[in-house]
């Protein structure tokens, strides 16, 4: 047998003895404490931990032409101090924490543990290394120098180059640099450098804990510099050589991750299409660690995934052998068609590792072998080589959960087999044997808003905390006195509130930010958007200024401060959310800024920590003509704070306008655009206190108080109209029973009139379908137990006992009535509206939910609309170019108007409506609220609104 060498060796220096050195050898894991010591030098030092210091070895199997990657963690409570040179000789002392994780070392490294104690780190140059930092690459990465120092220790290579270890000059933390060439080389053409640039392209736009994470990309002329996160444990072959055969529970607490990075994947388009155990990283050896996804160079990003109309199929042969999807093979067959193949490529690949993790061994051995097996044996769904799965002994200790779940990711057709959702709500991953593992690799709450903004302690620690710890006595926060109206929330609120208050302040400023954008939906001018939020705003979110002098000015301000903080826990979950939450939360604030009294105004901008300086009346004088210039000012005021100055690189787009006078580096700005900077800086803040929110909230551990309301939150910002609810119905003015809903069909917008339809002629919806229509009929007005007396009344070819057990619960779920304590106090889910109608996925065959001015075909669509009571052949003529161009709210309004002419001409003319209810509909709810308005306006005028209908007796009858 070949004699192993070690990677590396530790000498040891204690004061006043003798040096002793311990070798490191592949896979070694082992601490280094209070014992190392007594065994080493028998002394008993008190001042070293029982386990200070952890040490472990990667040694990657399939490239032998690198060093070993030898990390370091702190263990103890106590800093550990490193001390490493740099390329320019420099000695660079860090203080290394147990926060920290791991901490590559690099050769000649010292750790210092205690004044007495020190450690120096010794690696083992590879014999034989294929990349190496070239001249040229020295001389490209002094571009960046004072941002990373690359170093020459190699991590991995490749074809396309090298990685290697970088390190930030502002805080000393450890990430991967990637080095690519632009240039084509021999086995390297053009079309593979693209692929690399497609990669990340892709990975900038990423943010999950399972996927890794993109630092920055430097763009050079002979090679581009990749910073990504460095991941300590390895892939999952070195993890398996280390651990052996996975356990059932380690296996899906591994699965389950992975397919949470393809859910996240599949919902933006991309497509990974080499997932294998090479590309999924892992952060340490220990159960339940982070998985992480890598390698996206044959990923692909197909631009029309939110276009639910379009199937994009892909035909280039990407994967590798023993992990690809027998689709994929198929595509590039020359006999027959060429049908592609989809997403779905991904759920195979995962179901192979899920296959070969227990065993160590792969399901599937020869590419070649896919191809023929989608003509082995027409009567089976699977590959033959699942046969094993049923029958072969190294298989009989494992559930039968885990064999389905394999089985399910196998399927030969890919139109059968499971998406990443279907997966995640798999019965396998709710083995109650490993469910707290499933969740071992999350933070806290309380953690996530830690790192997301200025330290905070937990409250329930706060009492215990060392008083000679002075930086925890007192923090200003929970001091805040809300001095000035307006806020930046820079700081995060930790004072207690209850849970009704967390949720029901988070609702009420989400009412607010809806309306709001439901003004931007309807081009309503900034003029015209202040007039209407403020009876909007005086009834959810009152903010008095200080010369009102009202008892609430500081409950309204602590109000507003944590609702802000709420909400945006709840939706930097993903890209649009944070989007969105950031242009309504900038306009909010700027709406609230313009109203403030001058006073007010100033004295919070000058309480703002901004780099700018008011300009001198002396200084006014001397530029006195070039500020006129500058500005287009005819003429001056002698107020002290007309103009102002400011680093000119914070006034980009002013300077671009040529709105600004430059001097120095100086820009000198008039105070008309203060306003303006102000709420950029605002938006600037947001912005990115909600990316670092992002990066945390997948890792934090579910709280079941929490995490329900902030889903709830979220998920009711989904279209403008989210701020709809049972009370915006007609349900004040005449009370609505199961038997008058098909007397009111006749106001339903298209899609409801559908749903209505389709139900009296089936008695029966799926799913969609029935939630769309319950929630709609929520909106209008309809109680509970009468709604559950309409399904019943519709369902009647089914039994009670049926209905009971497959039916009910959804119903008083939508409603709030059962769930959890969030769902129950938010009420139930609110009614769709059209913006998540027409953005859903399509119905398939057999449903009936949606727009069908998005979902029906020109020609069935006129015929639905001709059976509804539509005749006007110009009118269904313009209806079909208007879904022709994709504009469905357009063309559902156009009915409504035809409709309802006659009576929106009076409406118009005796003033009867204000302008807000003659806007465009955007929500099914509004459509049969003004519909049914309309058609009764002699009735709402005299008192004397009822609805006809067959009684719920003579209903139950039929």
């Amino acid at each position: 047998m070949e004699e192993e060498y070690p990677e590396a060796w530790l000498k040891f220096h204690y004061a006043g003895r003798k040096d002793e050195e311990v070798s490191i050898r592949r896979d070694d894991q082992f601490d280094i404490g209070r014992h190392t010591i007594q065994d080493t030098y028998g002394i008993d030092d008190l001042a070293v931990s029982k386990h200070h210091l952890r040490i472990h070895c990667v040694v990657f199997d399939d490239q032998k032409d690198r060093v070993a990657l030898i990390y370091a963690r702190v263990l103890s409570q106590q800093t550990v101090q490193l001390l490493s040179t740099s390329e320019d000789k420099t000695t660079n002392i860090r203080q290394l924490r147990k926060s920290d994780g791991d901490i590559l070392l690099l050769d000649r490294d010292k750790l210092l543990l205690t004044p007495q104690l020190s450690v120096v780190f010794y690696l083992r140059t590879a014999h034989h290394v294929t990349h190496k930092l070239t001249d040229c690459n020295r001389a490209e990465m002094r571009q960046f120098a004072a941002e990373y120092e690359v170093t020459d220790h190699l991590l991995g290579s490749g074809g396309f180059g090298g990685v290697f270890l970088a390190i930030h000059t502002r805080d000393r933390q450890q990430v991967a640099c990637k080095v690519v060439s632009t240039q084509s080389k021999p086995g390297i053409d053009s079309t593979s450098i693209a692929k690399r640039e497609r990669e990340f392209n892709i990975l900038k736009n990423l943010s999950h804990p399972n996927i890794i994470q993109l630092k920055k990309v430097f763009y050079c002329q002979h090679y581009f510099y990749i910073m990504s996160e460095l991941i300590t444990g390895g892939d999952l072959l070195a993890w398996c050589e280390r651990n052996g055969p996975a356990t059932e529970g380690q296996t899906a607490v591994i699965i389950r991750q992975l397919l949470k990075a393809i859910e996240y994947l599949h919902e933006r388009g991309i497509t990974h299409r080499d997932i294998k155990p090479e590309n999924v990283l892992v952060t340490s050896w220990k159960d339940g660690a982070r998985i992480v996804l890598t390698d996206f160079g044959g990923a692909i990003e197909d631009a029309s995934h939110q276009d639910a109309t379009v199937m994009t199929r892909m035909f280039t042969n990407v994967g590798t052998s023993g992990y690809i999807a027998p689709e994929v093979g198929a595509a590039q067959c020359s006999r027959g068609p060429r049908t592609g193949y989809s997403n779905a490529v991904d759920i195979w690949s995962i179901g192979c590792i899920a296959g070969s993790l227990p065993t160590r061994t792969q399901l599937f051995s020869e590419s070649e072998g896919f191809v023929q097996s989608l003509n082995v044996d027409k009567a089976s769904p699977y590959p033959p080589e699942l046969l094993n799965l049923c029958t072969g002994e190294s298989w009989k200790n494992f559930s039968c959960q885990m064999k389905d779940f394999i089985k399910s990711c196998l399927i030969l057709d890919e139109t059968k087999r499971l998406s990443a959702k279907a997966a995640l709500a798999h019965a396998w991953f709710t083995n109650k044997h490993y469910a707290n593992e499933m969740e071992a690799s999350y933070h806290t709450i309380a953690k996530m808003l830690a790192a997301t903004s200025t330290p905070r302690i937990d409250a329930k620690k706060r009492a215990v905390l060392d008083p000679r710890k002075r930086q925890f006595a007192k923090a200003q926060w929970v001091e805040h006195d809300y001095t000035h109206r307006m806020n930046f929330y820079t700081i995060p609120p930790t004072g207690d509130v209850s849970l009704e208050q967390f949720e029901q302040w988070g609702i009420a400023r989400l009412k607010v930010l809806a309306e709001l954008e439901a003004c931007q939906f309807r081009n309503r001018t900034p003029a015209e958007t202040e007039e209407h939020m403020k009876p909007i705003l005086a009834k959810h979110m009152p903010l008095s200024s200080n010369m009102s002098r009202s008892s609430e000015i500081g409950m309204e301000r602590k109000r507003d401060h944590y609702s802000h903080w709420t909400l945006r826990l709840a939706f930097s979950s993903t890209a649009d959310l944070r989007q969105r939450f950031s242009r309504l939360e900038s306009q909010l604030f700027k709406m609230r800024l313009n109203q403030d009294d001058t006073r007010e105004r100033r004295a919070f901008i000058d309480s703002l920590p901004m780099s700018w300086e008011t300009v001198s009346e002396e200084e006014k004088s001397t530029w006195l003509n070039d500020l006129k210039a500058a500005t287009g000012f005819s003429s001056m005021r002698g107020d002290e704070e007309n103009w102002f100055k400011v680093d000119w690189e914070k006034v980009p787009e002013l300077v671009e306008r040529r709105q600004v006078l430059l001097k120095k580096g100086q820009a000198f700005v008039h105070v008309r655009e203060q306003t303006s900077m102000v709420t950029s800086e605002f938006a600037r803040n947001l912005e990115s206190g909600l990316e670092l929110a992002a990066r945390f909230l997948p890792r934090m551990d579910e709280d079941n108080r929490l995490v329900p309301i902030l889903h709830h939150l979220s998920q009711s910002f989904t279209t403008p109209d989210a701020a709809y609810t049972d009370e915006s119905g007609i349900s004040d003015m005449a009370r609505i029973t199961a038997g008058s809903i098909d007397a009111l069909s006749q106001y339903f917008p298209l899609c409801m009139q559908n749903l209505h339809r389709e139900l009296k002629k089936n008695h029966h919806l799926k799913h969609q379908g029935r939630l769309q229509y319950t929630l709609f009929l929520k909106g209008i007005g309809l109680d509970l137990q009468e709604c559950i007396t309409f399904w019943r009344m519709s369902f009647k070819l089914i039994t009670d006992d049926k209905f009971k057990s497959e039916y009910l619960y959804n119903i008083r779920h939508a409603y709030g009535d059962v769930g959890g304590d969030a769902n129950k106090r938010g009420r139930g889910y609110t009614p769709y509206g059209c913006q998540k109608l027409t953005t859903e996925p399509l119905p398939s065959s057999g449903q009936t939910h949606g727009c069908p001015y998005r979902t029906y075909s020109p020609d069935n669509l006129v015929s639905l609309l001709q059976a509804v009571g539509v005749a006007d052949r110009d009118l269904l003529k313009v209806v079909k170019d208007d879904v022709g161009r994709q504009r469905y709210h357009i063309a559902c309004n156009r009915v409504y108007e035809a409709a309802n002419k006659r009576e929106l001409k009076q409406v118009k003319d005796e003033s009867l409506w204000p302008a807000s209810e003659l806007d465009t509909i955007v929500h099914p709810n509004a459509y049969f609220k003004r519909s049914f308005l309309l058609k009764n306006l002699g009735k709402v005028k005299s008192g004397d609104l009822g609805i006809d209908g067959p009684s719920q007796a003579s209903t139950s009858n039929e």
